[in-house]
């Protein structure tokens, strides 16, 4: 039997130990991109479970101006039931104008359960300033319900 000669087994060596570094290689990289992938997926949930967060936090304040409205034209109803001719036509006027703040809070709602995360930053925006809207009408309805009363009791 022929002995391998010392070139022969260095080239063996050699190539084994190249194709096991190549190995080793390939299954690092590899690990680094799951690694790498699982990283981006987990902000991607962080970043989508944030956007959700938000949006429940303002489908509730929402909901909450909804109910105050609801409220409102409740009460407007009641007002109007005893009014006499000329406050019966301002009340009405006042419903009027609050049911259209209802129907923009109601819009903003149904949107909110269609929205995606592409779409939330512009629905945020236009549902910040619904609020606020809505807010300044009652302040509003406030201070003049306050003027009607001091001017139906002579007092400035």
């Amino acid at each position: 039997m022929k002995r391998p000669n010392l070139f022969s087994l260095v080239v063996a060596l050699l190539v084994t130990s190249l194709t096991l570094k190549s190995c080793s290689d390939n299954a690092t990289t590899s690990t680094l991109e799951d690694q790498d992938t699982s990283e981006v997926q987990g902000v991607g949930e962080e970043m989508e479970e944030e956007w959700e967060e938000e949006r429940r936090e303002a489908q509730v304040e929402l909901q909450a101006t909804q109910n105050r409205i609801d409220q409102e034209l409740k009460e407007i109803d009641r007002e109007i039931e005893t009014a006499e001719a000329e406050s019966k036509a301002d009340l009405e006027q006042t419903k009027q104008e609050l049911q259209a703040k209802k129907d923009e809070v109601d819009q903003e709602l149904e949107e909110m359960e269609q929205a995606t995360e592409e779409t939330w930053q512009d629905l945020k925006v236009r549902t910040k300033r619904t609020a606020q809207d809505v807010d300044q009408w009652f302040e509003r309805r406030a201070k003049d319900i306050e003027e009607a009363v001091e001017g139906d009791d002579g007092q400035p």
